[in-house]
């Protein structure tokens, strides 16, 4: 990577940023093959300062390609200094991805700005991790996000609509008494081509959004997905998501201390996330939750266990035994889960508990 253009010996891949509106962004990216476009719409991105944001959306999909990297200025020395480090770990956990040399402008960066208070923003889905990072960190978070591209709108045949779920996360910030800022993107459009976006991107893919705000917000919350330490890749995680920071913002990992099942726990407490909580991302027929998959299915277990199945307005309250002996537990990532769960089992006096235990038990292959 050099503040120096030269000339390209091996295939690569080139992103231009346009301003198509005061807060709408557009990014044309071309490799010899293709041309696309991602676009971004929503509040604080017109006045984003810098493009940094393209570091994260393009290094993986170069890596997975086996491209170098063409990029504008890159104006965070803190950022030039992670990416070693970020290219080195991806190319271990993946394989077949390569290191890719990045060429880009003028690579100065700028001076830390000074705004007084800190401002932060947290990611927020209607999920476990998001709801236990709000309502533990409450005092310290400014705003929410949410983000259309995500995880709804995609395109798929069966999904949420859309104004149903702003309809209800909308609520539950106005409740909490934060605004719910909303950005929509056509990101995966692009990246899912060559990339699955939990098991890959979905890390830098908030990192590509949080850097579009660093014009408004100081830090950038990511609610955790795992317990820490996590002994497997995945696309979102502790040792890589706060690589992506810059001396304009942030990205602070929460909650990779506290295992899921007492993260249900905590909300349980709070009739706003029993009110609002969203899990489900196969979403059959367009449901909120659909109470059937595996996601649903272990967080049913964990409200259950928590004593607070029944409080809750989104999922169903009646336990599948069956469904939980026989969750696909195949990846690292839902074995984790399950694992933890089953510790939570162990460890109650919930009537169902032992025979949750031992469901799951069959499911692991551990009886």
């Amino acid at each position: 990577m050099g503040a120096e253009a030269h000339l390209i010996d091996h295939p690569a891949l080139e992103a231009e940023v346009r301003d198509v509106g005061g807060a709408w962004v557009r990014v044309l990216l071309r490799d010899p093959s293709a041309e696309w476009a991602v676009d971004f719409d929503g509040p604080c991105i017109g006045a984003r300062g810098d493009d940094d944001f393209l570091v994260p959306l393009t290094l993986l999909p170069a890596m997975a390609q086996d491209l170098d990297l063409v990029l504008p200025a890159v104006r965070s020395a803190m950022l030039r200094g992670s990416l070693p480090r970020l290219q080195e770990t991806y190319a271990a956990w993946f394989p077949g991805f390569r290191r890719t040399t990045i060429t880009t402008g003028d690579a100065r960066g700028p001076a830390p700005a000074d705004r007084g208070r800190k401002r932060s923003i947290a990611l927020f889905s209607g999920g476990v991790d998001s709801f236990y990072t709000v309502l533990t960190e409450r005092a310290r978070i400014d705003a929410l996000l949410f983000v259309s591209g995500f995880d709804l709108c995609l395109g798929r045949l069966e999904e949420p609509d859309e104004d149903q779920v702003l309809s209800r996360l909308g609520a539950a910030a106005a409740r909490l008494g934060l605004p719910l800022l909303h950005i929509r993107t056509s990101l995966r459009r692009y990246t899912d081509r060559w990339l699955r976006w939990g098991d890959h991107y979905v890390g830098s893919g908030l990192a590509t959004v949080a850097l579009l705000l660093a014009d408004a917000f100081d830090e950038f919350i990511i609610p955790s997905t795992h317990t820490a330490p996590v002994g497997f890749p995945y696309g979102t995680h502790p040792e890589t998501d706060p690589l992506w920071s810059t001396e304009r913002i942030r990205l602070r990992v929460h909650g990779d201390d506290t295992p899921r099942p007492a993260k249900v726990a905590e909300i349980s407490r709070s009739g706003i996330a029993l009110d609002t909580l969203r899990v489900c991302w196969e979403n059959p027929a367009g449901a909120y939750n659909c109470g059937r998959c595996e996601k649903c299915q272990r967080t049913m277990a964990e409200l259950y266990l928590a004593g607070a199945l029944t409080h809750c307005a989104t999922l169903p309250d009646v336990i599948d035994l069956k469904a939980l002996a026989t969750l696909p537990v195949q990846d690292a990532s839902r074995r984790s889960f399950a694992m933890s769960l089953r510790r939570a089992a162990q460890a109650s006096e919930q009537p169902l508990a032992r025979a949750i235990q031992a469901a799951l038990g069959s499911a692991l292959g551990l009886q």
